[in-house]
């Protein structure tokens, strides 16, 4: 069913990775494939630590979640490699083990980093974020025009935006409610979808595989299996921030703007006066690759993609934030709503007035 609605990744995917760990487990577990030039072995080691690596990062982690999450594939690569390549022939290559803990020991660090700058600053953080929360702004943007003004023009502002976002929403955002008291031009986008339930079923797949590798790690290296058991509680955070951001942060109409924030991943502020036109969508299922470069994508991921319900076009290029401070320019936003007619009369009457 999925592959005929024109979203075959994930079979694509799974195809692809059982060819490659088949092909390799036959070549050593097969009398018809020895004897076996030892070379082999490196193959076998590109295959699994290098070629499903980044084949999971294209298929699945690309635009959708943090490329930190690429280090879970990665041991999942090296414990797939661990069992399949016979211990004589693995033992020539240890100090890839070490290489493997050097990489994901750095982005420990890097975590731990950013979270003693943020408790450093904390006091003066937490007074900026508090003069601009009072205004009705969503999380992301308060905590970003506070670290702006800590740390103008730095890495740290871009890349503490998303990891205070993380934090934030899955940990502390459980009692929020949307604010209707201040901004009254609201539209809810996830009802009508199975982000929530697929985000969920992402989640359970985390916590059973955590379990598995976590054992199987252990008994190979407890350095490796407890940096994958960090990555792997960042991931189970990073998607329940996704879903609390998707409840709490529906498109609002603020200011004379279009605010659009889609979980935590991307957002993006338009003031009405530089949008051109809305439409209803009516074009095909899916859009080019170069139609997606000036595109902002506003719709969340489901099982199965559906079109759009709207069409917009901007006068001119603005800027789309994604995840990491890293940005896009776009002149039109495609995007769907719970309520499309309610939205399609608000903007356009808004695009009257102005």
């Amino acid at each position: 069913m999925i592959y005929e609605k024109g979203n075959p990744k994930w079979a694509i995917f799974l195809v692809i990775i059982f060819m490659i760990l088949g092909a390799n487990y036959m070549i050593y577990n097969f009398s018809f494939f020895q004897p076996f030039d030892e070379k082999i072995v490196i193959a076998s080691l590109i295959d699994c630590i290098l070629v499903i690596p980044i084949l999971t990062y294209f298929f699945i982690i690309r635009n959708k979640y943090s490329f930190k999450t690429i280090g879970i594939p990665l041991l999942a690569g090296y414990a797939a490699a661990y069992y399949i390549i016979p211990q004589e022939y693995l033992q020539s290559y240890n100090k890839l083990t070490w290489i493997i803990i050097v990489m994901e020991g750095l982005i420990l660090t890097f975590e731990l980093f950013l979270f003693y700058k943020i408790l450093k600053y904390f006091p003066k953080l937490m007074k900026e974020f508090k003069n601009r929360s009072l205004e009705g702004y969503y999380f992301i943007e308060n905590m970003n025009m506070a670290l702006k003004s800590i740390f103008p023009n730095s890495l740290f502002e871009k890349i503490g935006t998303t990891e205070s976002s993380i934090y934030y929403y899955s940990l502390f955002s459980f009692r929020k409610k949307i604010n209707t008291s201040v901004i009254k031009e609201q539209f809810s986008y996830h009802k009508k979808t199975s982000v929530i339930a697929l985000n969920l079923m992402l989640i359970h797949a985390i916590v059973i595989e955590t379990i598995g590798i976590h054992y199987l790690l252990h008994k190979i290296n407890p350095i490796i299996s407890y940096i994958t058991l960090f990555l792997n509680v960042y991931t189970v955070l990073l998607f329940i921030a996704e879903i609390q951001a998707i409840r709490l942060t529906p498109i609002q109409i603020r200011n004379e703007k279009l605010v659009i924030q889609i979980g935590i991943m991307k957002r993006i502020n338009i003031p009405l006066k530089n949008i051109s036109k809305i439409e209803y969508y009516n074009g095909p299922e899916k859009f080019s690759n170069k139609e997606l470069e000036n595109i902002f994508d506003a719709r969340v991921n489901d099982f199965i993609q559906e079109k759009p319900k709207f069409d917009i076009y901007l006068k001119e290029t603005s800027t789309a934030n994604l995840l990491y401070g890293f940005t896009k320019k776009v002149n039109r936003i495609v995007l769907s709503v719970d309520e499309p007619e309610r939205f399609y009369q608000t903007i356009s009457q808004s695009l009257q007035e102005n």
